[in-house]
């Protein structure tokens, strides 16, 4: 098999995916004549239906489309609606040779000052937008033969403690009705218990006689995300 190439019809101006099999010549239409999104296709074309490796000069948008098919974090939705309103825009066409500090700083500027987003944040809230970028970047990068550029990221902001009225409590628990949805509010509110660990709860960490929970499972592999007691 050759290696597919992106050609647009000299017609219609709709892009398709060419190569050759046996000397046998294939075609395949992306059913786009916009440029920027038949790239974006074609590079999830060849990862999702041929698994080969993309063009070293290809764009970060075209990292995106593979990266965002492939990879579905919980945070998925909000993940591309970040990309959508923010990081799109700015990075989509860029070249990922052309990304690095430079392009970093052009950006926190423009998120800062209002003129991307349409109101200024602080430089810390740029950082999780940034971090999706290099993550599809880097998701591409091994099999496509590239290095993504070092960059220094703004400091993340201090955290923010957020404490919920007596209102706000009795709202939550008016709205949710389920049994189970219940136990689970007052476990979450008396313990401050990430939810996987109160999911992964069983009675015998429940210890009524000193009125102890224990969120920790033994044998657990311990990491930085202690569960406590």
């Amino acid at each position: 098999m050759s290696q597919p190439v992106l050609k647009p019809d000299p017609s219609t101006g709709v892009f398709h995916v060419c190569w050759s099999v046996n000397r046998r010549s294939r075609r395949r239409s992306l059913k786009t004549a916009d440029a920027a999104l038949a790239r974006a296709l074609f590079a999830r074309w060849l990862l999702l239906d041929h698994d080969a490796p993309a063009a070293p000069n290809m764009t970060i948008g075209e990292c995106w489309a593979i990266y965002s098919a492939k990879h579905r974090p919980v945070s998925a939705v909000a993940m591309q609606r970040r990309w959508t309103a923010l990081t799109g825009p700015f990075f989509g066409a860029m070249k990922v040779s052309d990304f690095g500090q430079a392009a970093v700083n052009r950006y926190v500027d423009q998120r800062t000052s209002g003129r991307l987003g349409g109101s200024a944040v602080q430089a810390h809230s740029t950082r999780k937008e940034l971090s999706d970028v290099i993550a599809a970047m880097n998701h591409c990068a091994g099999a496509r033969r590239f290095v993504v550029a070092k960059v220094k990221l703004p400091a993340a902001g201090e955290p923010r403690d957020r404490w919920l009225r007596d209102a706000e409590i009795k709202a939550l628990f008016d709205a949710a009705g389920d049994r189970d949805l219940n136990l689970f509010l007052h476990i979450a509110l008396n313990t401050a218990g990430r939810v996987q660990a109160i999911l992964d709860l069983t009675w015998d960490r429940v210890d009524f006689q000193t009125g102890v929970i224990h969120l920790d499972v033994p044998g657990r592999a311990k990491t930085k995300k202690r569960r406590a007691s």
